[in-house]
């Protein structure tokens, strides 16, 4: 296994019954395509796309879609706040906590 890495041995794991959305997330966030403004929004086909790839229960398919989209709205909106104010790098703990109550809100 190697040496422990900080950062990367310590992140928090989500909730067991969300590890499959977050799993999508991460994955149909890593191919999403990139226009000229930046990184384009998940579409609704590529959600359906990935459930079906991966044998999503139909009946949860409203929620992961509801919850991928709010996660992406959370994303895209940070990514472009912070292209505003011209930051890079990581986040601190305090803008972690802000885009935790922005999701929130999102799937409300």
């Amino acid at each position: 296994r190697g040496l422990a890495t900080l950062g990367w041995d310590d992140r928090p794991q989500p909730y067991p019954d969300l590890a499959s959305i977050w799993r999508a997330f991460s994955e149909l966030s890593g191919a999403r395509s990139v226009g000229f403004a930046g990184a384009d929004p998940i579409r609704h086909s590529e959600i359906f796309a990935w459930s079906e790839i991966n044998r999503f229960p139909r009946g949860r398919l409203e929620e992961l879609a509801r919850l991928i989209l709010a996660l992406d709205r959370v994303l895209l909106d940070d990514a472009r706040s912070r292209e505003k104010a011209g930051e890079h790098g990581s986040a601190e703990p305090s803008d972690q906590h802000d885009r935790g109550a922005r999701f929130r809100r999102a799937v409300e």
